[in-house]
C-alpha cells in the first residue's frame, strides 16, 4: 500500500485523528522531505445522522466543521441537529 488516506473524525465525544490535520502537508511526498513511494494524507469524515457521511480526501484548506453533527448517534451527547456547513 502506497497510498494512505488517514480521516480525522469524531465519534460522540471522542476526536480521532484532528490533531494530524494540517490541511497542507503530504507525508513521504518529495516536498515534505520523503521519496515519494509512500504517502499519507490526512482529510476529514463529516458525519450526519440524516444526511449521510463524507470522506474529505486530499483537502486544502482549514478543517471543515462540525466534524459531527445529528445528536447522540453521531456527535457528543447533547448536540443539536443540524446540517454540516
Amino acid at each position: 500500500m502506497n497510498v494512505i488516506n488517514l480521516l480525522a473524525s469524531q465519534w460522540g465525544e471522542m476526536m480521532t485523528n484532528v490533531g494530524d490535520f494540517d490541511g497542507r502537508t503530504t507525508l513521504g511526498s518529495k516536498a515534505a522531505g520523503g521519496d515519494g513511494e509512500f504517502l499519507v494524507r490526512v482529510g476529514t469524515e463529516n458525519r450526519q445522522r440524516v444526511l449521510g457521511h463524507i470522506s474529505l480526501l486530499g483537502h486544502s484548506g482549514n478543517m471543515i466543521v462540525p466534524l459531527a453533527a445529528g445528536g447522540p448517534d453521531e456527535s457528543a451527547i447533547g448536540d443539536a441537529v443540524s446540517a454540516l456547513i
